[in-house]
């Protein structure tokens, strides 16, 4: 299989945009409560629904995230690694600095908690080790063919899936592990090439945008019943292959979307915001920040808030973290391209 260059593409950096809206809204969402939503349908059936919805339109984020780089191949190098650390420091020291604007407490700054926190949100070591991984994952994808691969991929995927509904073992643990990355990221690999191929080639951009909308709908309506009937740990795990599907159908999707029509500053703008998408991430997530104000501050408009209001509320409480982080990632950008061009990084 040829490698792929990497270039920013103004659709998919858009997704990416998009999915890091989504992760807010999960997060938002069932920070709190997720767990005890079997008895929510019968007290409050219509905010259940509603909250489910939300949910389950949201879920297939992280997924996402991991298949764009699968569908573009990491491209592992120092500079790559480095970049993805020091944004990682950056927003540790960032969290750090506003626990103590907000409490006078100097504790994040100790050592020990600076190390704890660069590690704190799952995604970051779990991404770091695919990175690391990536090229014997490239390697692997070069000497087989586009089909082998997404055969292989799928045998690899359906045996974990086979042990986590017939044992007491879960290989996925949830989507929140190496393996599930590994799997997402050789499926978006190995579709790419074959979603490129003549007969997908010759669809038009509609119906190309149409059929996996669908998919994407079935497979939420699909999450939403088994979320309702079975409230099953595997329903809202990010290797569930209806959640696996969503995404994958998102990044077909995204693919025969054309921008090239689109107007220059447009696009300019929505792939330099997209270099900061990760920022929203890590401050949201940060140890610091995450229980003390952002999951504290969202129950607090929960209890305060309701009907349309609340939801107008919550979208705005979204927004606000999201154009905060955008902002206060934009002197870690700055600093980034003055130490490449000193040699340094």
């Amino acid at each position: 299989m040829s490698r792929r260059r990497h270039t920013r593409e103004s659709n998919f950096e858009l997704l990416r945009l998009i999915a890091m809206f989504m992760v807010l809204m999960l997060h938002v969402n069932f920070a709190s409560d997720k767990f005890y939503w079997p008895q929510a349908f019968h007290a409050h059936p219509a905010a259940a629904w509603t909250r489910a919805a939300f949910e389950y339109a949201a879920i297939p984020a992280v997924d996402i995230f991991v298949m764009i780089s699968g569908w573009f191949r990491i491209r592992t190098n120092r500079r790559g690694l480095l970049s993805y650390l020091f944004q990682i420091l950056y927003f540790v020291i960032i969290g750090a600095a506003i626990s103590l604007l907000l409490t006078g407490n100097l504790t994040p700054f100790l050592p020990s908690n600076l190390w704890q926190a660069l590690w704190a949100p799952w995604f970051v070591p779990t991404y770091l080790l695919l990175y690391l991984i990536s090229p014997i994952l490239n390697a692997y994808l070069d000497s087989v063919t586009p089909r082998q691969a997404l055969l292989t991929t799928l045998l690899l995927y359906l045996t974990g899936w086979l042990l986590s509904l017939t044992t007491s073992l879960d290989p996925f643990q949830g989507g929140y592990n190496l393996l599930t990355f590994i799997i997402l990221y050789l499926l978006a690999a190995s579709l790419r090439p074959l979603a490129d191929s003549r007969a997908l080639a010759n669809n038009t951009a509609a119906k190309g945008r149409v059929i996996p909308l669908i998919v994407v709908i079935v497979a939420t309506l699909l999450n939403l019943l088994a979320f309702r009937s079975l409230h099953q740990p595997w329903v809202w795990s990010y290797a569930n292959p209806l959640i696996i599907l969503q995404a994958a159908a998102l990044l077909l999707m995204t693919a025969k979307t054309d921008t090239a029509n689109w107007p220059d500053p447009i696009r300019r703008a929505i792939n330099a915001t997209a270099g900061s998408a990760f920022a929203v991430y890590l401050l949201h997530m940060n140890p610091n920040l995450f229980g003390p104000c952002f999951k504290t501050w969202a129950q607090t408009l929960w209890t305060t808030q309701s009907g349309p209001l609340l939801i107008l509320t919550l979208l705005l409480y979204i927004l606000l973290w999201y154009a905060a982080a955008l902002l206060l990632d934009q002197p870690r950008r700055l600093l980034s391209r003055l130490l490449r061009q000193s040699g340094l990084c």
